[in-house]
């Protein structure tokens, strides 16, 4: 028995196939792994735990660092342990990526 097109597409809009049934099946996972699976898993997961740790915990642990950036001016770019220090850096003989 033939169907007309509107039978088929009304058939298709309300989830029912006209298609032999291959779009029941889907597309399932995969029965074994691979070696090159395991080892992109392996890698991602690794690169996923580390880029958690450089977003989430370094910030915390700096900022409980007890290193203080010097209040002058020209100086800002320097982090000392002591604000003392600050008056003891001679700028010139540094090299800074800012050029200050």
């Amino acid at each position: 028995m033939k169907r007309s097109i509107l039978s088929k597409w009304l058939t298709f809009k309300a989830g029912g196939c006209f298609c032999n049934g291959f779009s029941k099946k889907g597309i399932g996972p995969l029965k074994t792994s691979t070696a090159l699976g395991h080892v992109w898993g392996t890698l991602s997961m690794v690169s996923i735990c580390k880029g958690l740790i450089a977003s989430f915990v370094i910030p915390f642990v700096l900022l409980a660092s007890p290193y203080t950036n010097c209040r002058e001016g020209k100086l800002s770019a320097y982090y000392v342990l002591d604000p003392q220090l600050c008056k003891t850096i001679t700028p010139e003989y540094w090299q800074s990526y800012d050029d200050k």
